[in-house]
């Protein structure tokens, strides 16, 4: 059995119920926190090929209830680069995350 994972396998059911040609424009987010965070996460799961994500705010430590998909790792950094990470981490080969 090997022991690696084809990452674009692991969607084809994502990929099987939504187009895959609907997601070849940029789709651009507007605060990454809890729900941006959420959005931006699920677009690439679903095999949205490009993201813009827009966020000035940082992951802070009095946040961190509001935001389910970051990890105590991103505390300090800017939201954006977080969320970056997480999505590509996430999603298939080929996503394209710039993040502002």
């Amino acid at each position: 059995m090997s022991s690696t994972i084809d990452r674009n396998a692991k969607f084809l059911r994502q990929m099987d119920f939504a187009d895959p040609s609907k997601f070849k424009h940029a789709v651009t987010i507007l605060g990454v926190g809890a729900v941006g965070s959420s959005v931006a996460l699920a677009l690439g799961k679903m095999g949205q090929s490009k993201l813009n994500l827009v966020d000035y705010d940082s992951f802070e430590e009095h946040n961190v209830a509001n935001q389910l998909c970051f990890e105590k790792k991103h505390l300090g950094r800017y939201k954006v680069l977080g969320v970056k990470e997480l999505v590509i981490d996430s999603s298939p080969e080929g996503i394209v995350v710039d993040a502002y």
